[in-house]
């Protein structure tokens, strides 16, 4: 960048030779060029920096959005698949996953063998998992 400046800067001193005044110093001319450059390019940077923010803001608000009506979606799909499961599938399978009990304690509460939770549960998760997959075409 400091290689691209300096050919800027010596640019400028051809293509604004006019407004260089003889009776003061060269280099004190050199240099307020130089510094506007860099003023400019500050300037330019903040600009581009608040733009950036807006459209990261813009988008990211955005994808917050797609994201609540996507999960909002699913639940309404993951309910009516639910629904349609047989009670003691959906007992279970809510038991597992949204009360996040053991095979053992759903085992204990719902009166059955462990391998029958489990049996309930595959049986739920594939329904349920056949029934989600149809949404994906939509």
């Amino acid at each position: 960048m400091a290689e691209d400046f300096t050919q800027q800067l010596f640019l400028k001193l051809i293509e604004k030779k006019e407004t260089y005044d003889p009776a003061r110093k060269f280099s004190t001319w050199l240099f307020t060029l130089a510094a506007n450059m860099v003023k400019n390019e500050y300037r330019r940077r903040s600009r581009a920096a608040k733009h950036q923010a807006r459209m990261n803001f813009s988008f990211e608000a955005e994808q917050d959005w797609l994201a609540r009506m996507d999960d909002a979606f699913w639940q309404q799909r993951l309910d009516s698949a639910l629904a349609e499961l047989a009670e003691k599938h959906r007992q279970v399978f809510l038991l597992r996953y949204q009360q996040e009990l053991t095979i053992k304690e759903i085992s204990g509460i719902v009166g059955c063998p462990e391998g029958t939770v489990k049996s309930r549960l595959h049986y739920a998760i594939q329904y349920l998992a056949k029934q989600l997959d149809k949404c994906k075409s939509w």
